[in-house]
């Protein structure tokens, strides 16, 4: 008995907590930003849909801007398919999805005159989510050209062992990774991973791990992209773990094709866009970034508030630049 009690006690506090949580999030609402990504068991996870509204989305961490996808979670498609215009499908990551710009100031906006484009994107996305997205839509859409629209930290996200140095860009997706050929999500590389994707259906679980990674990453302010720039990460080390993103776009261009593949770093000069450079070069990649990369770096006023992800100025610029590139 003496047992009993402080159990039962334990147990009550927990459900207080978890039923103050749930009715915490059901009072506030969208007052606090909805969030823009959704779990998706084919891959991992991606955009949640948002339907065809003039309304403003206010999602978390974001100012309110029109944002709309399709049931699919393409932010990019066009309202009438035309028979006479080639198709363009756009796979990338958080700077594809495009939170901080209306839906008018997407990037590949800039395409629509001269293709039929699809675009689909997600915060935290890795090349590996890029391949599996192609894998799920190519069939489907059926493009003339694919344009792959990477991130530098995408060379982190294809590696389970630098996900883990870094702080800043975790995700609570249940991430999954190509090594050595084989397939693995974090959860079975992870206990405390695995554990935590058990337990999410709790909010608290969900909270305590959230917020976790908030006071880590205010302990640790520097991105492993900062960290691997300032020297303080081995870069050979960095170099060695590269090899898993060679791996998976050999895959992209056996699924795809190297003549149907277009590829862009939106990411500045870098150690990490160096091995990038290689990674191109030595699979013989056509790329899109010279020379509007260097050009828009050097561009004022480009960024949204986050001071990575680019604004109006920047997508249009970047839009304008690629489409001169796809054009020549």
């Amino acid at each position: 008995m003496k047992i009993i009690m402080p159990l039962l006690s334990i147990l009550l506090c927990f459900a207080l907590l978890e039923l103050g949580l749930r009715g915490h999030g059901w009072f506030l609402g969208n007052d606090r930003g909805v969030y823009p990504l959704a779990e998706d068991k084919r891959l991992d996870w991606r955009p949640s849909e948002v339907p065809m509204t003039n309304k403003r989305q206010n999602f978390v961490g974001h100012d309110p801007i029109i944002y709309f996808t399709d049931h699919r979670g393409f932010r990019g498609f066009p309202k009438e398919h035309k028979p006479d215009k080639q198709t363009l499908l756009v796979i990338g990551d958080s700077y594809t999805q495009g939170l901080d710009v209306n839906q008018e100031e997407v990037y590949y906006e800039s395409f629509t005159h001269q293709y039929n484009v699809y675009a689909f994107g997600a915060a935290g996305y890795g090349t590996y989510q890029q391949y599996l997205s192609l894998k799920l839509f190519l069939n489907e859409i059926k493009p003339d050209l694919v344009i792959l629209q990477f991130c530098s930290n995408d060379i982190i996200n294809n590696s389970f062992e630098l996900t883990k140095l870094d702080s800043q860009n975790a995700v609570n997706f249940d991430r999954r990774f190509l090594l050595n050929g084989q397939e693995y999500k974090h959860s079975d590389l992870s206990f405390k991973f695995k554990l935590y994707q058990g337990l999410k259906f709790l909010r608290m679980a969900d909270f305590f791990v959230s917020n976790f990674y908030k006071i880590k990453a205010r302990l640790q302010p520097k991105t492993l992209e900062v960290k691997i720039t300032e020297g303080s990460i081995d870069l050979q080390y960095v170099k060695k773990e590269a090899v898993h993103t060679t791996e998976i776009l050999r895959k992209i261009i056996g699924l795809v094709g190297l003549e149907k593949i277009r590829i862009f770093n939106v990411s500045g000069a870098s150690p990490l866009r160096d091995i990038y450079d290689e990674i191109t070069a030595d699979l013989g990649l056509k790329k899109l970034d010279e020379p509007i990369i260097e050009e828009l770096y050097k561009t004022p006023d480009i960024f949204a508030k986050d001071g990575s992800h680019f604004n109006k100025k920047g997508h249009k610029m970047l839009g304008s630049g690629l489409i001169s590139k796809l054009l020549e």
